[in-house]
């Protein structure tokens, strides 16, 4: 399954070769560095997570319940 990551490093990169890096691609789920400064890439969500569905659905059924 793939999934979208992120560069999240902070400030000049690679010996100061990269002012910022900012990568972002879809790999195959696990650990991966940064091609550009090497850098761990962080995994992005793509949807809502389940606290966001359960909250959502909680507020749904208390609205419900108040009418």
């Amino acid at each position: 399954m793939k999934a979208n990551y992120r560069c999240c490093s902070v400030g000049s990169v690679n010996n100061g070769l990269l002012k910022e890096c900012g990568f972002q691609f879809r790999f195959e789920e696990g650990s991966h560095n940064c091609p550009l400064c090497g850098s761990a890439l962080v995994r992005m969500p793509t949807g809502k997570s389940v606290a966001q569905i359960l909250k959502e659905g909680f507020e749904k059924e208390r609205k419900q319940n108040k009418s």
